[in-house]
């Protein structure tokens, strides 16, 4: 029972440092078989929406956009979106100046 407590209290715990600038990309990937062009796509309206501050209307967009399907993956992003947006921002910037300017 403990365990089992455990396990879905940390169901959607994501360790950071797997989070480079290519991480949602690859998640994308996973379930949404269209081309590259529409993942990176994909990949920039989520972080749009992940940097929002209001919890329901982030849920209710990352629902829309990725479908209800994968619900269990808009939950993990909902958990984790700070961390995924800011990992990801810092991972694809090009420069120093860059990266001070997200911190």
């Amino acid at each position: 029972r403990a365990e089992e407590a455990h396990k879905e209290r940390h169901k959607y715990d994501l360790d950071i440092s797997k989070i480079d600038a290519h991480w949602l990309q690859r998640e994308l990937q996973k379930f949404m078989k269209v081309d590259a062009s529409k993942i990176v796509s994909t990949e920039k309206e989520v972080l749009d929406v992940l940097r929002g501050s209001n919890l329901q209307e982030v849920e209710n967009k990352l629902v829309q956009i990725l479908q209800y399907a994968n619900f269990e993956f808009a939950k993990l992003l909902l958990k984790n979106r700070l961390e995924i947006f800011y990992c990801t921002r810092l991972g694809q910037a090009q420069n120093e100046e860059e990266k001070q300017a997200i911190r």
